[in-house]
């Protein structure tokens, strides 16, 4: 995390889950020096965790704070959540998604350590290592690198964001997507043929995130028991609300 520190303090301060776990931090200054800051309390109502720093944090100086931290899948609270679906082929997969309401003002503090209010908007750049046999769809357009051992998808932020939209979503490879070129976007449908007939693109531009127009791109993803939610860049879709609507546009017929 780089940040500039507004005033002097002796304390930093940011959200994290409960069940969000720091298992290392350090603090390096302006002049590339590192100290290890103290845990200092967690507030679990706010979430707010504190760390105290061996001197105190300079007004108008840049900070890399690094925190290695271990989550879970699938609580209640929030966070990432495991969604089964099968293929055409039979074959059962597993998704990792992750994303926000367009109504909430926070929720990544359960994906990881950040500063979860709307007062503080970020850049956030991702790189996700993986297996090969899975893609990864974010906010931002990705950068795919591979390696003899493993896939990594970078995503990298054009613009600050609120901490509240950031989505992303593990799928597999064999889900291949329909690409549509429209009103100057790139957008690009994944969701299971077997079951979905198709995904209005009218729609999609419709109620997408107003942003995704500086992005350059939508990505739309539909599977069961997902929540849907429309952030930049990046659309979510229930495949039952996705049926409903095909319904009544008339692309399928009732039985």
């Amino acid at each position: 995390m780089n940040f500039l520190a507004r005033d002097a303090i002796q304390q930093l301060f940011f959200h994290r889950g409960d069940k969000v776990k720091i298992t290392s931090i350090t603090l390096e200054d302006s002049n590339g020096t590192t100290t290890t800051p103290t845990a200092g309390a967690y507030d679990r109502s706010t979430g707010v965790q504190a760390y105290i720093p061996l001197a105190n944090l300079t007004s108008q100086e840049n900070y890399i704070l690094r925190i290695d931290f271990n989550g879970e899948l699938d609580f209640l609270d929030g966070g990432p959540r495991h969604i089964a679906y099968t293929l055409e082929n039979g074959t059962t997969r597993y998704s990792i998604v992750f994303g926000n309401s367009v109504t909430s003002f926070s929720g990544l503090r359960y994906l990881m350590p950040c500063l979860d209010a709307p007062d503080f908007p970020a850049v956030f750049n991702f790189n996700i290592r993986h297996s090969s046999r899975y893609r990864v769809i974010s906010n931002f357009p990705d950068l795919i690198q591979q390696s003899s051992a493993y896939t990594a998808t970078l995503f990298n932020a054009s613009f600050p964001m609120d901490s509240s939209q950031v989505a992303l979503a593990l799928i597999d490879v064999e889900m291949l997507p329909d690409t549509v070129q429209q009103n100057g976007l790139t957008i690009r449908k994944y969701y299971r043929k077997s079951v979905v007939n198709t995904i209005s693109t009218d729609r999609i531009i419709q109620f997408m995130s107003t942003r995704s127009e500086q992005i350059g791109k939508v990505d739309v993803l539909a599977l069961p028991l997902l929540f849907a939610t429309q952030q930049p860049g990046i659309t979510f879709y229930n495949e039952n609300d996705v049926l409903r609507e095909n319904l009544d546009l008339g692309l399928i017929d009732s039985k």
